[in-house]
């Protein structure tokens, strides 16, 4: 994928968050408060379904450019998405969730992880 459609998705994806941000901001910090995880990741993707977390914004329904699922850490270690032994990079590098949320991006042409400042 070219650098200017890759911004442009991110784009699109941080105007959604906008959006929601503050629903993303409660699911987290339910996450954290009920134990589930200290880390809680985001998918923000574009296709109907997708089998990667729980599905809390469906795109259709929000009339936004992107759904989004709720997961964890552990959920992505489990399946291997995160190597075991980068489980720790990971949580270095893991931002405030108090601040930032954690979307793992997921397109046919791109996946990574980014953290979106809340508004």
């Amino acid at each position: 994928m070219n650098l200017k459609k890759t911004e442009q998705l991110l784009d699109s994806l941080r105007e959604d968050i906008i959006v929601y941000g503050d629903y993303l901001k409660e699911i987290s910090e339910a996450c954290r408060q009920e134990k589930i995880s200290d880390f809680p990741i985001f998918i923000a993707h574009q296709e109907p379904t997708i089998s990667l977390g729980k599905p809390i914004i469906l795109r259709e329904n929000s009339q936004t450019s992107w759904s989004i699922n709720a997961s964890h850490l552990q959920d992505f270690v489990n399946r291997n998405l995160i190597d075991h032994e980068k489980e720790l990079n990971f949580t270095q590098i893991y931002k405030n969730p108090d601040q930032f949320v954690c979307v793992f991006v997921l397109t046919p042409e791109f996946s990574n992880f980014i953290f979106c400042p809340y508004q």
